[in-house]
């Protein structure tokens, strides 16, 4: 299945995505960004069941990273509407999301960190 990831209208980190699928977690993960600082445990596993024997490829028109200076909220926040003070809240509620699904190594939460993570409003990150 080829994923064509472009531009949207939240970033989530694709936690809607991840819920559709079947991840379960100790807070909502459908609700955006705001229902993402209830978040401090995701399990993905059944997500990942569905998705067995699935080759999954994502064709996303950016490299953008999940978080930080050159993330999807700071990259893109402000055509989301975002204000600054926005881009840094989102920004920390998706390094809190990271956690919850990698964990809190480097090794761990390196997906973040892989282009195209923060593609479609991090719909990137949930498919890695």
């Amino acid at each position: 299945i080829v994923v064509g990831l472009g531009g949207s209208a939240t970033n989530d980190g694709g936690a809607g995505l991840l819920a559709a699928l079947g991840a379960t977690a100790d807070g909502p993960l459908d609700r955006g960004p705001a229902g993402l600082e209830q978040v401090s445990a995701v399990d993905v596993m059944a997500a990942r069941e569905r998705l067995s024997g699935v080759e999954l490829v994502v064709a996303a028109d950016v490299e953008t990273r999940l978080l930080g200076m050159f993330g999807a909220s700071k990259m893109f926040g402000a055509q989301m509407g975002f204000s600054e003070e926005d881009i840094l809240r989102v920004d920390r509620v998706l390094d809190g999301f990271v956690v919850a699904v990698c964990g809190r190594t480097p090794s761990e939460r390196r997906l973040a960190d892989s282009p195209s993570a923060g593609a479609a409003g991090g719909l990137g990150f949930a498919l890695l």
